[in-house]
């Protein structure tokens, strides 16, 4: 534990840095990964330090809360899904806390109270919110309130069990429109006026090993994680959806992976279920990061995709754009993770993937499937791109 350990001799700082040093030697170790996987490995350490260090260090403040942006453009880890913007801060059971805003162009939102990450062994969702639920959707202000007590009817409230520690906002964006999106704001209420007291050597100290921790712990789970989910699930299968512990109770996963030559693509086949929302997305071998979703289709939502005329979704992984509906793109990858979500739904249908040969494709397809040209694609692509930019700002 670095909270012992002096900052101002620059023995935390040591501490911390070694053990960062560690988890670059685990991303060497086997011979599990090819040579673009390690690649990405050290990237994603890299990626996987500034969210840690930026959550610890620049939101450490239990008193004076802000939201901190995770799995964006940058901060990308645990299988995050490209359709939200996800945000939290810290908690404390005992305060009162109030979110405003504008959702602009955000289609829903949920508001997750949490103990922890799933990756720090922590897995209770103690309370939870969805903002069609009471009333707000796109455009709408944005006022709700948690902890202490409720407010009276019709006032958006949730409470703060004991062993609260963390306030989760996952915004969800179905259509990839270039418009403004949502500005939220928190204030601990039972704290506004009152000036945060001065950084102490022990603060930071705290702060590097918290930071160090969630790292090393994060690494290691996520990879041990889509290993086992592997091993249950097969290759070139797709598994049963399921809710996940740790996870939203609003939605259900299932989990497919793929290995494919440069001739074969990955045919994914679902009914569709009666639900609010639905997507299916890509994600890396080992890192559960998102792929390039602004500038390549590896992701659709209910939306985006297309259905085929007996009213069943079909997807098409490949490494070269088969010129149908619903192409996802591997980027050149020839192993990887597929991830399809019902969210609210009646039902959770399960997808069921089998690997032919592109040359065959067409054979497996409705006869009246679509052709997508090249210049549909760039389009389909443009769209991305310009709804990406004005969602993250860049």
């Amino acid at each position: 534990m670095t909270s012992g350990l002096s900052v101002t001799d620059g023995a935390a700082w040591r501490s911390f840095c070694d053990r960062l040093a560690v988890v670059g030697e685990s991303i060497l170790a086997g011979d599990l990964q090819d040579e673009r996987t390690r690649v990405e490995g050290f990237h994603h350490l890299a990626t996987q330090v500034v969210t840690w260090l930026a959550w610890s260090a620049g939101h450490h403040d239990l008193e004076h809360p802000a939201f901190f942006r995770q799995n964006d453009l940058v901060s990308c880890w645990g299988g995050p899904n490209v359709n939200q913007v996800t945000r939290r801060t810290r908690v404390a059971p005992t305060g009162r806390y109030v979110i405003r805003g504008r959702m602009h162009a955000c289609d829903d939102l949920v508001i997750t109270v949490k103990g922890g990450d799933m990756h720090m062994d922590r897995y209770d969702v103690l309370a939870e919110l969805m903002a069609s639920d009471v009333g707000i959707g796109r455009d709408d202000e944005v006022e709700i309130f948690l902890g202490g007590a409720p407010l009276g009817d019709g006032v958006p409230w949730l409470p703060l069990p004991s062993g609260s520690s963390m306030l989760n906002i996952r915004e969800y964006y179905w259509t990839w429109t270039a418009e403004e999106p949502a500005v939220m704001t928190v204030h601990r209420l039972d704290t506004v006026g009152i000036s945060p007291e001065s950084l102490t050597g022990v603060d930071v100290a705290e702060m590097l090993d918290e930071a160090a921790t969630i790292v090393e712990q994060s690494m290691r789970y996520w990879a041990e994680w889509m290993e086992t989910q592997r091993d249950q699930v097969g290759v070139n299968s797709m598994g049963a959806p399921y809710p996940s512990d740790g996870g939203s109770s609003f939605i259900r996963y299932g989990f497919g992976f793929y290995e494919l030559q440069k001739d074969e693509v990955f045919l994914i086949e679902s009914e569709i279920a009666e639900c609010a929302y639905w997507d299916i997305q890509l994600y890396t071998p080992m890192w559960f990061e998102s792929p390039d979703f602004a500038n390549r289709v590896t992701s659709l939502n209910h939306t985006q995709a297309h259905l085929s005329s007996d009213g069943r979704f079909r997807a098409v992984v490949a490494h070269s754009d088969p010129g149908v509906p619903n192409w996802l793109d591997t980027s050149g990858r020839p192993s990887g993770m597929v991830t399809y979500r019902w969210i609210r739904g009646l039902d959770a249908p399960a997808a069921r993937g089998r690997v032919i040969s592109l040359a065959e494709l067409a054979d497996h397809l409705p006869v009246d499937t679509p052709t997508v040209t090249p210049a549909k694609r760039a389009d389909e692509i443009a769209v991305r791109q310009e709804h990406v930019a004005w969602r993250y700002r860049t």
